[in-house]
């Protein structure tokens, strides 16, 4: 299994799931103009008849002054090319509060 860690060589060869991925971030997991979520790794599973591209992204979150961590899979069916896109877990990294 490849892992990917450039968002762009992903894209490349699974750009269909990585858009709908990308789209799913934008439109669900927004927080703010100035936190972005940030590529951290990638592999896919293809399967007989369909294929699906695991991700793993990262961020800032403010309200919670830690890096959060998102993992977030989009599934692509070879016959009708129909993209099913989830969240399949977030995680806090690193608490960045001090005492």
């Amino acid at each position: 299994m490849q892992i990917y860690t450039s968002i762009d060589d992903i894209w490349c060869e699974w750009g269909k799931a990585i858009t709908a991925i990308i789209e799913y971030l934008e439109e669900k997991e927004s927080l703010s103009d100035k936190h972005e979520w940030h590529f951290n790794k990638g592999y896919v599973v293809n399967q007989h008849d369909a294929y699906c591209v695991y991700t793993t992204f990262s961020t800032y979150h403010p309200i919670l002054k830690s890096i959060v961590e998102i993992h977030v899979s989009a599934t692509v069916e070879l016959a009708d090319n129909k993209i099913t896109v989830k969240d399949t877990g977030k995680r806090l990294v690193k608490n960045t509060i001090t005492s």
